[in-house]
C-alpha cells in the first residue's frame, strides 16, 4: 500500500517537471526571437535565453534547468547561428548548476541569483575570449576584453532581473495548479 502512495507522488514530481519544461519552452521560444532578431543592449546581443534558462535552474530544479537548458541552446543554435555549437551543453551545465548550488550556497532569492549571475556571466566571458584566442590569427584580448566581454557581461546582467521575475512569476502560478491537485 505505501509503494501505491509513492508511485502517485513519483507521478505528480514527474507531471510537474514535464509540465514546467513545455512552459518554459514556449518562453525559451519567445526569448530566441528576442535574442536573435532585434533586441540589444550596448551595442551587443544578450544571452536572454541562459537568463531564463539560470533562472529556471535556481527557482525551479537542477532537472528543469538542465532540460530547458538543452531546449534553449539548440533554439539558439537552430535560430541564431549558422553552424551548431557547443550552446545545448553549456547552457544544460548552467541551468543544471544554478539549481544544484542553491543546494549548499545561497537562499532561493534576487540577491543570490544576482551572485549566480555574476558567476555566470562571468564563466561566459572567459568562453568568449577562449572562442576569440582560437578563432583569429591576431588576438588582442584587450580590444576584445574592452569591446566584447564588458558589454555582452552587463548586457546579461541588465536581463537577469527580468528572466528571474517572470520566471518567479510563472512558477509561482504552476506552484498554486500543482498544490491544489
Amino acid at each position: 500500500m505505501s509503494d501505491t502512495g509513492r508511485g502517485s507522488h513519483k507521478s505528480r514530481i514527474d507531471k510537474r517537471l514535464i509540465c514546467e519544461c513545455v512552459i518554459f519552452s514556449v518562453l525559451l521560444i519567445i526569448a530566441t526571437l528576442f535574442q536573435v532578431s532585434f533586441f540589444r543592449v550596448f551595442g551587443k546581443v544578450p544571452a536572454i535565453v541562459l537568463c531564463f534558462v539560470c533562472a529556471i535552474g535556481f527557482l525551479c530544479s537542477e532537472q528543469s534547468g538542465a532540460i530547458c537548458g538543452i531546449v534553449g541552446g539548440f533554439f539558439i543554435d537552430m535560430l541564431g547561428s549558422a553552424e551548431i555549437t557547443f550552446s545545448p551543453l553549456l547552457y544544460m551545465l548552467a541551468g543544471y548548476f544554478c539549481g544544484y548550488f542553491l543546494k549548499f550556497f545561497f537562499r532561493k532569492n534576487f540577491p543570490s541569483f544576482i551572485v549566480y549571475s555574476l558567476a555566470v556571466g562571468g564563466v561566459r566571458g572567459i568562453i568568449t575570449l577562449s572562442y576569440y584566442a582560437f578563432k583569429t590569427k591576431s588576438f588582442n584580448i584587450v580590444d576584445i576584453f574592452i569591446h566584447t566581454v564588458t558589454p555582452e557581461f552587463f548586457a546579461y546582467l541588465l536581463c537577469a532581473p527580468i528572466a528571474y521575475f517572470t520566471v518567479l512569476g510563472i512558477s509561482k502560478i504552476l506552484q498554486k495548479a500543482f498544490k491544489n491537485k
